[in-house]
């Protein structure tokens, strides 16, 4: 689903739906949770660097890095594991080599390099 333009397009003009994604992050089924992951570390691949600034969308979602982190330290499935730490790096290979902005350099670092 998420290789497709047309969705990468509809997720990254309506905010709100990707967002409204980002609430499953609370959830506590392990087989939405790894659906979830598939979904961004998809997204965040296979997005055309020019058009799709996912920076932008995923710091309006708020506590993610630590709704991520709680997944990774809570969960006992290894599938949910491998793909929590695949959708992290997604993100963290995304906003560093193909969207760097280094005026939000600063905000990144605030974001997934927490003491």
């Amino acid at each position: 689903m998420c290789c497709l333009e047309e969705t990468h397009k509809v997720l990254y003009e309506n905010k709100s739906l990707f967002l409204s994604l980002c609430g499953f992050l609370e959830s506590s089924d392990t087989l939405t949770l790894v659906q979830l992951m598939r979904i961004f570390t998809t997204i965040l691949d296979k997005s055309d660097d020019e058009a799709f600034c996912w920076f932008k969308v995923i710091r309006e979602q708020e506590d993610i890095t630590e709704k991520l982190a709680f997944i990774l330290s809570s969960t006992t499935s290894s599938e949910l594991i491998q793909h929590t730490l695949e959708a992290v790096h997604a993100m963290v290979n995304r906003f560093t080599e193909a969207e760097v902005d280094y005026a939000q350099l600063n905000e990144f670092y605030k974001m997934f390099a927490k003491p």
